[in-house]
């Protein structure tokens, strides 16, 4: 089966896409990846946790499920959110989602109506501990939904 991703994706992911995958790198495929199945399509946004946080701090994820959920005629929608934490390079330190919401402990709360919407929005939620987690499932929705 084919995997579409587009360009930015291919390039995050390459190294852990299995060899015998075959990716079509897509300029305008309006999301991250697509995977065309026979009785169904699903398309998937990815989204590093940081991104995720970022989103729900300045308004953006609302946009973001509604556009995605907009879609629904021709897609399942899903999020992968990535990561159990960040890198932050400020101080240059590892932050869990823990240390995250111990610095602002008014953004926890936002975090988890972000999480309750996506059942709201129809939008799918799938979440990967890292890049290769993200391939590795992408490549396993392939074959089964192929």
């Amino acid at each position: 089966m084919t995997l579409y991703l587009n360009k930015q994706e291919y390039e995050t992911l390459k190294e852990w896409l299995p060899p015998d995958t075959v990716v079509v790198k897509a300029e305008e495929l309006g999301t991250d990846a697509v995977v065309q199945g026979v009785e169904k399509s699903r398309m998937y946004e990815r989204k590093e946790v940081k991104d995720f946080l970022a989103s729900i701090h300045d308004g953006r994820i609302w946009e973001q499920l509604k556009d995605l959920s907009n879609n629904k005629e021709n897609y399942e929608p899903f999020v992968i959110l990535e990561g159990l934490g960040f890198y932050d390079w400020t101080v240059k330190k590892w932050k869990s989602l823990k240390d995250y919401f111990a610095e602002h402990p008014e953004r926890k709360l936002a975090f988890f109506e972000a999480l309750a919407a996506f059942r709201a929005f129809g939008v799918g939620l799938v979440i990967t501990t890292d890049k290769s987690d993200t391939a590795l499932f992408l490549t396993h929705q392939n074959l089964k939904l192929g």
